[in-house]
């Protein structure tokens, strides 16, 4: 199970995976070749670098694709969240005995308030389009 925050709930998310599962998709974004040194990862973040230009936003060095993850990171901890909550979420490992050894079952549900601690700004929100309002080239 996966913690989805709010947000994405509201933008659509859970419908464009539903929607995906009716035309018996197994990917999340199944536009994003899975070719290439880095996988999806690399598509991602070269369409990224061309919507930020588009966007108005040209910071060479302080908006690459994985801004948004040291940003979210950066935000829950300077808010005060244990860094031993972030780091299941991001995919870290806790270092802890305890996280590797004793806890078997990760419960997602467990997470959200973590996932909730996060808010982003209104001026990146306005950013995301909603899932319905998004075209897709054939």
């Amino acid at each position: 199970p996966v913690t989805i925050h709010l947000a994405l709930k509201e933008i659509g998310l859970l419908r464009h995976v539903s929607a995906l599962r009716k035309k018996g998709g197994i990917y999340l974004f199944p536009e994003l070749s899975r070719k290439g040194r880095d996988g999806p990862g690399q598509v991602a973040s070269k369409w990224f670098q061309r919507f930020r230009i588009m966007a108005g936003v040209t910071g060479k060095r302080d908006t690459v694709f994985h801004s948004f993850r040291h940003y979210f990171i950066t935000n829950l901890l300077d808010g005060g969240t244990s860094p031993h909550l972030v780091a299941p979420i991001v995919g870290h490992e806790g270092k802890l005995i305890t996280d590797s050894v004793y806890w078997g079952t990760r419960n997602a549900k467990e997470r959200l308030p973590t996932i909730e601690a996060f808010e982003l700004p209104d001026a990146i929100r306005i950013l995301i389009p909603r899932h319905d309002a998004i075209t897709h080239k054939s």
